[in-house]
């Protein structure tokens, strides 16, 4: 059995009732990229979808093992001055829920519904679009909606900002610009994964990132030796990270770092991904006791707590 209704002729409370009333698994928004587009309701048991939309951000809405897509799309072609670019994306009804907008107002109006309807749920959020992440990213925080994931494209430091302002739990960013980049207050995450950070210092690093359970940077800029112990005094001092990987391009093994710390060769190291490192070094937290093993792979140097002895 499937059914749909243009929810847009409906009158503003009817609307947010229509939503309320509607099973979350059973619900998907499509709108079309002809003139013709229409805002459509509709619920399916088991059909599968395949639509065509131009992507520039997503929204998902979580709640336990239901959840709700939001993809806002753009529908003239220079619209925040991105082209168009088509995509085929799956909608299997009875896994996710899917929603399709055209433009980032309307998507907000229905994003109030939805929240409302679903009680205020945890959010995941992909964006290509600085305009559009920065407009959401502020009305979700007036909502009071959580943002547990977050994957950005960003170029300027205001919307690096907002973002370590509003999400909470893991966030990845892709930069390939400089930035002027002043942030003072430290972030406490569960992941932080920043691409292209040839912006970052090592001492923004040590003081904005200690405090979250995992910090991935990657390339293409390179700390120097010096840079990577200024990190591992900070963690000794005292850090919650459990897993960093910083790039490093290294001329010699890693037995420089007991060179300037109290550190304790091993040998035979297994991760908790079941790596086995063959030569690794472990260092100390000097007030909570909490042991890692540093170890190079390749042109990163890594840090983690997960580990086991063995040999």
């Amino acid at each position: 059995m499937s059914f749909s209704i243009d929810i847009l002729k409906l009158p503003y409370q009817a609307q947010a009732a229509t939503l309320n009333q509607m099973e979350l698994l059973e619900l998907f928004l499509v709108s079309t990229l002809s003139k013709r587009s229409k805002m459509m309701v509709g619920a399916s048991s088991h059909q599968n979808y395949l639509l065509k939309v131009s992507s520039i951000g997503e929204i998902w809405l979580q709640r336990g093992r239901e959840t709700l897509r939001v993809v806002v799309h753009n529908y003239n072609e220079h619209w925040a001055g991105l082209p168009k670019i088509f995509n085929t994306i799956p909608v299997r009804i009875k896994d996710n829920v899917y929603v399709y907008g055209v433009d980032c107002i309307l998507m907000g109006f229905f994003l109030v519904h939805f929240a409302q309807a679903f009680n205020q749920p945890p959010v995941t959020f992909f964006s290509k679009d600085e305009i559009t992440m920065g407009a959401y990213l502020h009305l979700m925080q007036n909502m009071r909606l959580e943002v547990t994931y977050g994957l950005f494209y960003i170029t300027r430091s205001f919307f690096l900002q907002a973002i370590l302002d509003n999400c909470h739990e893991k966030v990845e960013i892709i930069c390939d610009e400089p930035l002027d980049f002043e942030y003072e207050t430290p972030v406490s995450l569960e992941m932080i994964s920043i691409r292209e950070p040839g912006w970052l210092q090592i001492h923004e690093i040590t003081k904005l990132f200690m405090n979250c359970r995992i910090v991935l940077i990657w390339g293409p800029g390179w700390y120097h030796i010096y840079e990577i112990i200024e990190f591992l005094d900070a963690w000794v001092d005292g850090s919650r990270i459990e897993q960093a990987e910083l790039p490093c391009y290294h001329h010699e093994d890693i037995s420089f770092v007991a060179r300037f710390m109290v550190a304790w060769s091993v040998d035979s190291v297994k991760l908790e991904e079941t790596i086995r490192i063959p030569k690794a070094y472990m260092i100390e937290q000097a007030t909570t006791g909490k042991k890692a093993v540093v170890y190079f792979d390749q042109d990163k140097f890594c840090l983690n707590t997960r580990f086991q002895l063995f040999g």
